[in-house]
């Protein structure tokens, strides 16, 4: 087994420490953890629900249901609204960063902290603030990225403008390490990591492409695009395990866009998607790779009101198609959505009146809809919009967001289909 390779980020002129923003081997897997060990039994009479309902299911009218059970809030800003965060998932837990206050002007609104969630546990934990990073949140469109060893966040806005600089944060040691600002774009950035290292993908399309390079210390431009792409934000990017998938969002005039481009870091060439069959022009949407398509859902539109139609994008066939069915659900923007395995799940986000708390499943193979029910203790709502959602193999996660107030109760929730 060969050692990873080390990228020295200079935290001040006289000394260095090592990120992992290049590595020869992904990190081990977890091995999963049986659904009882992770939800309690649930025991009702034995009349309702007997000999008791498992896996975080609720006993409702005699028959066990799907239960959304409440994340725990943290010390740190927990019950506040917070939106525009980075989030990931590093494959034992959920990692929040940054982002804003939806009901609060200005930089008062900003984080400049964050937190940790163990699902195994049901235990929520501060992230260290020695060295972290200024206060920022993500535009729509920009996320943070795991490589296996850290988080990488770059790029952002405050009520002053962009912010030109990135982090990387180490749960193993719960400390964080900035990276150089030198020639790497500025707002709203996909960081993607290709198994290989770590790249950012700029808001300027194709040729806002840039690359670590540990020879220099420093980012340099990865590709020139075809010219056939333009400058966008609200857009989707999802990450196929060999091609970065950019579509849609709006110009930099607020015009809603129809088209995307995808890039190889093996080729390090990029190129447009094709056009045919492209759903309509949209922002604010939801995308997932699921396989071997990439599944699209939701948005606005550019008659400004939501969008509910679901689109497939095969990056083989460079093709797209509609994929219509019965049961989904009504148009929205803002939602979760994420792959298990075996379906996308969408749940929550705004219709531009209010906050939802339903969703459904999409099954491929079956090509139907089926709806997850809002099924929560009673007299809590589970509605919530511009929530980060992530699948952890067994649950689905939804964190942080807003549901339209200035305090949010609990921090999120978590639902065993």
């Amino acid at each position: 087994m060969r050692r990873p390779i080390l990228a020295a980020v200079c935290l001040v002129a006289s000394a260095c420490e090592a990120v992992h923003l290049r590595v020869d081997e992904p990190a081990a897997p977890i091995a999963p953890t049986p659904i009882d060990e992770v939800f309690p039994t649930t025991t009702e009479p034995a009349s309702a629900c007997a000999p008791g309902c498992v896996g975080g299911r609720a006993c409702v009218a005699g028959e066990c249901l799907p239960h959304w059970l409440p994340v725990p809030s943290p010390e740190v800003s927990g019950s506040e609204a917070r939106v525009g965060y980075y989030a990931v998932w590093t494959g034992s837990e959920v990692i929040v960063w940054g982002g804003h206050n939806p009901n609060v002007a200005g930089d008062a609104g900003l984080y400049g902290d964050g937190f940790r969630f163990d699902p195994m546990r049901s235990e929520v934990r501060s992230l260290s603030l020695a060295s972290a990073p200024a206060a920022r949140f993500a535009e729509a469109g920009q996320t943070a990225v795991w490589t296996g060893r850290e988080m990488i966040i770059w790029g952002g806005r405050t009520s002053a403008g962009e912010v030109t600089d990135g982090a990387a944060y180490l749960p193993a040691s719960d400390r964080w390490v900035p990276l150089a600002s030198v020639m790497a774009p500025r707002t709203r950035v996909t960081p993607v990591f290709t198994g290989a290292g770590v790249v950012l993908a700029g808001a300027g399309g194709p040729d806002d492409l840039w690359r670590w390079e540990p020879s220099v210390g420093s980012w340099v431009q990865a590709t020139r695009g075809d010219g056939a792409s333009q400058p966008r934000r609200s857009h989707s990017a999802v990450w196929t395990g060999e091609e970065l998938v950019v579509w849609g969002g709006v110009d930099v005039g607020g015009r809603a866009l129809s088209d995307g481009w995808r890039y190889s870091p093996a080729r390090r060439r990029a190129r447009s998607l094709g056009g045919a069959g492209a759903p309509v022009a949209r922002s604010q949407h939801a995308a997932v790779w699921a396989g071997s398509e990439m599944l699209v859902f939701g948005g606005v539109g550019a008659d400004g009101l939501p969008l509910g139609a679901l689109a497939s994008y095969v990056p083989a066939t460079d093709a797209w198609r509609e994929l219509a069915a019965e049961g989904a659900p009504s148009p929205r923007y803002d939602h979760v959505a994420v792959w298990t395995g075996r379906a996308l799940l969408v749940w929550g986000g705004t219709d531009g009146m209010r906050s939802l708390d339903d969703g459904a499943a999409y099954d491929p193979w079956e090509h139907t809809w089926t709806r997850l029910g809002p099924v929560a203790p009673s007299g809590r709502s589970v509605a919530r919009e511009g929530a980060a959602g992530v699948w952890t193999g067994r649950e689905l996660i939804v964190i942080g967001g807003s549901d339209g107030r200035a305090r949010i109760a609990p921090l999120g929730w978590r639902y065993q289909p």
